[in-house]
């Protein structure tokens, strides 16, 4: 756990992998580019003109859709990047306490006690000044992994790993289900001040004793004693919202790229039950499975769609919700 803490204190922000590493046009200009696309996709010979650009209309709205999905998810890692809190305080009061070990170690354990003493008073006014704050941020990590495969991938995956189970094969079994992950985690590294003070203050009690070596001990372990929240945000949730809330608006404009959108949408969401996300919600996946089918038949066939389309993003946020987990642990 010591090893994890402290490559949690100093690794940078993990940046998306694969695809999600790569800068993609503007789902806005994909839309516009479907009279351009020549060369390459011209007909081939004995294939007839209209036959051809029926079926090389519906490559590029399946290829919209699917850049609409992967922008939605870097947006969504821009969002998060923009929003990381300060980390100020808990940096700067483990760097006193840093500063105090340098000294005691030297043996000027007055001087020690002089920067162990600034630290306690200045998290006392920190927490004066920010009541109920009894946690401050020291680090934060975003990753985002993604999952290669599609729905029958997974379910063969956890097919193989049922069978490694059956066979008393746990850790292979283990290690194929930790690849089911298809989600951003957002990692935080918190430090909680009341603990801080009161080691602080036991320190400064053990350097007045002339005990120098158990103080250092105290303050060291200070790194050990953080709080670690993670929160799972499962990618195929923010596709599944980002291409359903496109289909709305494309619905009057353009049919057939509304439709490539829930399609797109149903495979997500169909993927995001195959990993388990919001597992215990299987009434509401069967809901929007049937609700995203409706949908596509009332666009089809130029219906009234507003009620079918409230009620998916209402149905998506309550799942949404549901799938995204927050997990706290406390080292001590």
């Amino acid at each position: 756990m010591r090893k994890l803490i402290a490559a949690m204190l100093t690794a940078a922000l993990i940046a998306p992998t694969g695809a999600m590493a790569t800068s993609m046009k503007s789902e806005r200009k994909s839309e516009s580019t479907g009279s351009s696309m020549t060369g390459s996709m011209m007909p081939e010979h004995g294939t007839s003109s209209a036959a051809f650009w029926k079926v090389n209309t519906g490559r590029r709205e399946k290829m919209i859709a699917k850049k609409t999905s992967m922008n939605a998810v870097r947006k969504k890692v821009e969002s998060l990047r923009k929003m990381r809190p300060s980390f100020t305080t808990a940096l700067t009061a483990m760097k006193k306490v840093d500063e105090a070990i340098i000294l005691l170690k030297e043996g000027k354990t007055e001087q020690a006690k002089k920067v162990l003493t600034e630290a306690e008073k200045y998290v006392e006014k920190y927490m004066k000044e920010n009541k109920g704050m009894g946690f401050v941020p020291l680090n934060q990590q975003i990753a985002v992994i993604e999952f290669r495969g599609d729905v029958k991938t997974a379910e063969k995956i956890v097919k193989k790993a049922e069978e490694l189970l059956k066979e008393g094969k746990v850790q292979d079994a283990k290690a194929l289900l930790n690849t089911l992950s298809d989600e951003i985690d957002v990692i935080n590294v918190y430090l909680p001040l009341t603990m801080y003070k009161k080691v602080v203050k036991d320190a400064i009690k053990e350097i007045d004793k002339g005990k120098k070596e158990e103080a250092m001990k105290m303050l060291m372990a200070i790194r050990d004693s953080i709080a670690i929240q993670k929160i799972v945000i499962p990618i195929p949730m923010i596709k599944v919202q980002a291409l359903i809330e496109r289909a709305k608006v494309m619905n009057k404009k353009d049919r057939k790229l509304a439709i490539a959108y829930l399609k797109e949408a149903q495979k997500e969401l169909r993927l995001a039950k195959a990993l388990g996300y919001a597992y215990d919600f299987e009434k509401t996946y069967r809901e929007l499975d049937r609700e995203l089918k409706q949908l596509e038949t009332a666009i089809e066939g130029k219906k009234e769609t507003g009620s079918l389309f409230n009620s998916i993003l209402e149905k998506l946020k309550l799942l949404k919700e549901k799938a995204t987990k927050e997990i706290t642990s406390r080292t001590e």
